[in-house]
């Protein structure tokens, strides 16, 4: 029987900040499609998506940080406020979210 490593705590807490995260992106998306529609919509996140991993690798290049680095710091992280933080943001996303939909929806004619 395999063992298990770490702790199953951090296991769960960790895998707890990928659902806002998902969510996040779904959120953000919403405005878009109500916008452009549905097809266009897509497109328009996925570039979006793409173009903020490609900020972020080319920041992480230009600043030169090591996988080792990262994962110093990331173990030095209290995981508990790291999840807050991450719910707080969601939090704030949605709510612009769904100002920008309704807007977007009062404008809108039918």
């Amino acid at each position: 029987m395999p063992e298990l490593q770490g702790c199953l705590s951090e296991t769960i807490i960790g895998s707890l900040i990928y659902i806002p995260l998902a969510l996040l992106m779904l959120t953000a998306s919403l405005p878009l499609v109500i916008h452009f529609g549905a097809e266009k919509g897509r497109y328009i996140a996925m570039v979006m998506w793409a173009i903020i991993i490609a900020v972020v690798y080319t920041l992480i290049k230009t600043i030169g940080l090591s996988a080792d680095a990262v994962d110093a710091w990331l173990n030095g992280l209290n995981w508990g406020m790291v999840l807050a933080g991450v719910a707080l943001f969601t939090v704030i996303v949605y709510m612009g979210s769904y100002w920008g939909s309704v807007r977007l929806m009062e404008k809108k004619e039918f």
